[in-house]
């Protein structure tokens, strides 16, 4: 019976000490994996395409940028145009500042152009900005009207340097908040006043889109 008794005993210190062992292991793993006091990459959610992580990247390029922007806003704006115009890189003191030119997408009304423009910089510059070396980002948005005659000219500009994005709640970047977080932001005088009457955001209601689109804005502002 002696025996028995401490072999059961034995038995069950090997348990207890394995199952130790075992939580032990866990915890250490789930520690390394979250990346808590070590330098493993913390995972952050970029606006709409998933995962990302915050650790240091290749240097900028235009192949990046590019892609980004066909990512994160597709490959064709209205009337088959490509949403790319151009796109330029320049080395300045503390970095790499990107200049993007896309051309206009359909939008109800003048100010709804605003609305366009905020949701391009804000799921772009949101990616652009987890490249180290981008000291600074501008968007233009080219088409003050859908006629071919004003194709070439800019509408909205938004612009914002690498300091100002460090504060910038992507997820509160919006029409109503553009001009604060903005370093620089401009609108074509017409756009600018329509879009401070009647907002960024789509108008469904068709008398107000017609009052809109009918160049009734009187709003007395200019950017």
């Amino acid at each position: 019976m002696s025996f028995l008794s401490h072999s059961r005993n034995r038995s069950f210190q090997y348990r207890s000490v394995s199952i130790i062992l075992a939580v032990f292991f866990v915890s250490a793993l789930t520690v390394i994996v979250s990346g808590c006091g070590g330098t493993a990459e913390r995972p952050t959610y970029d606006l709409g395409s998933g995962p990302i992580t915050t650790k240091a990247k290749d240097p900028i390029s235009q192949s990046a940028v590019e892609q980004i922007v066909t990512h994160k806003l597709g490959e064709a704006a209205a009337a088959g145009q490509p949403v790319i115009r151009q796109v330029t890189l320049t080395p300045e003191a503390g970095g790499v500042f990107v200049s993007i030119d896309l051309n206009r997408t359909s939008s109800c009304h003048p100010g709804a152009l605003v609305g366009t423009a905020v949701t391009m910089a804000k799921n772009v510059m949101s990616a652009l900005f987890l490249y180290p070396d981008v000291s600074k980002a501008q968007i233009t948005l080219y088409g003050t009207t859908v006629d071919a005659a004003n194709a070439n000219k800019p509408a909205v500009r938004i612009m914002i340097t690498k300091d100002s994005a460090a504060k910038v709640d992507w997820f509160q970047f919006s029409d109503t908040t553009v001009e604060k977080y903005s370093t620089e932001f401009w609108a074509e005088a017409d756009i600018y006043a329509n879009w401070k009457q009647y907002g960024g955001a789509a108008i469904t209601d068709d008398a107000q889109k017609a009052a809109a689109n009918s160049g009734a804005a009187t709003t007395p502002a200019t950017p």
